[in-house]
């Protein structure tokens, strides 16, 4: 990458300090410029291994990484005004930002599952809901790449020395492309605790009585495992073997703190893209064939479950119902079809649209999260199990995380199939859909068919 628009930071920083000395406000600056280097995921490897506290995103359908290093700011929501008025906010930094080159400004955040539930262990270091604007993010689209840099300047901030700053930052930015990436040593389990098979099984036994005395239609109980490794684990590594193993997912990896939350999900939320919205509604599991004619067997008898079937469709209307008010119009595929990972298939349904005017991509997901895929419905009835039944705090498992731009775009996952990694430790989180005819046994099978997706990429020593 070569350093011939450098001079542009230095302008850029004395454009935003007269603004901001004019307004009494911090301004945002924003500079892209066009990357030739490593890419992301082995930037990230190094990142990782130096112990930099970083970002990492990449979606399919569009393919999009982004990786985002250090801190331009962090926003989070006010009390009263949640995800809205974070959504105003957000809108009122670009209205004001200085932008050059190709690229908006990024930020990069998550939420809690449950936003009102008592935030426990592991998850201290996770606030209930931000967004992260970073000081550098490399952005690779099939667009081109680009290193975006963001820099909230103030009145009395220096133009010339901030823009070394960036400069010095690049520069380290592009010599970790030479540092030689050594091995993570291997690792193996030495312990695991998380509640047994039959104290699980009779939380679902309670529940499903529940659904069928009518409290509820569906709640999706959830397991945690509390693993010990012989050695540290590698949070790059670890997201390279769920890449490996599922090239179809969406991958992600958050640090703050020490703490590493990770994950491969299957699942989108929502994408905002130019107005249009994309979504999909993913309910019902069955596990991969051995064969084909096994695996195509099996995809029609997901197909033909009613069980399985009035699980998805009660995911379908509350999306639908939650989505309704903020759309100018709404399409849902008529009849769901088979959504095959390497080791499930689920059912799922697309859902598009038009986003109303004044609406954005946080006010979705507002409206959205938790949907009945990852907390039950209805909503209220369901979290209220949850919360007496699981007694261990989800804390961003499960809940929304993605991106925001400042041109209206935006584009988050549900963090399924995930782990939060603190050196030797690993919490892991899985769950499933209850409904009238769901039988313990099954679903308990379930979840750990999905908890043997991150099991199998966090051993290291494997033959």
């Amino acid at each position: 990458m070569k350093m011939t628009r450098m001079g542009d930071l230095e302008s850029v920083f004395a454009k935003a300090r007269k603004q901001a000395r004019q307004s009494g406000q911090p301004v945002l600056a924003v500079v892209s410029l066009p990357w030739s280097g490593a890419d992301p995921m082995a930037l990230y490897q190094r990142l990782d291994a130096a112990g930099v506290d970083c970002l990492y995103w990449e979606t399919r359908e569009p393919q999009r990484v982004l990786l985002g290093i250090g801190q331009a700011l962090e926003c989070v929501p006010d009390p009263d005004s949640g995800l809205t008025g974070l959504q105003h906010r957000w809108r009122r930094l670009n209205d004001d930002a200085v932008v050059e080159g190709a690229e908006v400004a990024r930020a990069i955040g998550g939420l809690r599952f449950d936003r009102t539930a008592n935030q426990q262990w592991p998850w201290q270091c996770f606030p209930a809901a931000c967004l992260t604007v970073p000081r550098l993010l490399l952005e690779c689209t099939a667009r081109g790449s680009y290193l975006i840099c963001h820099k909230l300047v103030r009145q009395d901030d220096d133009p010339v020395t901030e823009s070394h700053r960036y400069r010095r930052d690049i520069e380290t930015l592009l010599s970790s492309e030479q540092a030689v990436l050594s091995s993570p040593p291997a690792s193996t389990l030495v312990r695991e605790q998380g509640i047994g098979a039959r104290q699980w099984q009779a939380k679902a036994e309670a529940l499903i009585d529940a659904i069928r005395a009518g409290r509820l239609s569906k709640v999706v109980l959830a397991r945690h495992l509390h693993q010990t490794y012989s050695a540290p684990l590698s949070a790059a590594a670890v997201l390279c073997r769920l890449r490996d193993a599922d090239p179809c997912s969406h991958l992600f990896a958050v640090h703050r703190g020490g703490l590493c939350f990770l994950g491969a999900t299957p699942e989108r939320l929502v994408r905002v893209h130019h107005g249009r919205v994309e979504t999909h509604a993913l309910a019902g599991t069955i596990r991969r064939g051995d064969n084909a004619e096994d695996d195509q067997r099996l995809g029609e008898q997901l197909l033909a479950s009613d069980k399985d079937q009035h699980e998805h469709e009660l995911v379908v209307q509350a999306i639908r119902d939650a989505l309704r008010p903020l759309l100018d119009e709404l399409t849902i595929s008529p009849e769901p079809v088979l959504h095959r990972l390497p080791l499930m298939q689920h059912l799922s349904t697309r859902i598009e649209g038009r986003i109303a005017a004044g609406s954005g991509v946080l006010d979705l997901v507002q409206a959205m999260q938790p949907t009945p895929a990852v907390a039950g419905y209805p909503r209220h009835e369901a979290l209220a199990c949850i919360r007496v039944h699981e007694r261990f705090d989800r804390g961003w498992y499960a809940g929304p995380l993605g991106w925001i731009d400042g041109a209206g775009n935006g584009d988050f996952v549900v963090a399924l199939r995930s782990a939060l990694i603190s050196g030797k430790e690993c919490h892991l989180f899985a769950g499933c859909g209850l409904v009238g005819d769901s039988e313990p046994e099954h679903e308990y099978g379930e979840t750990s068919l999905k908890l043997s997706c991150m099991c199998r990429a966090l051993v290291s020593d494997r033959t």
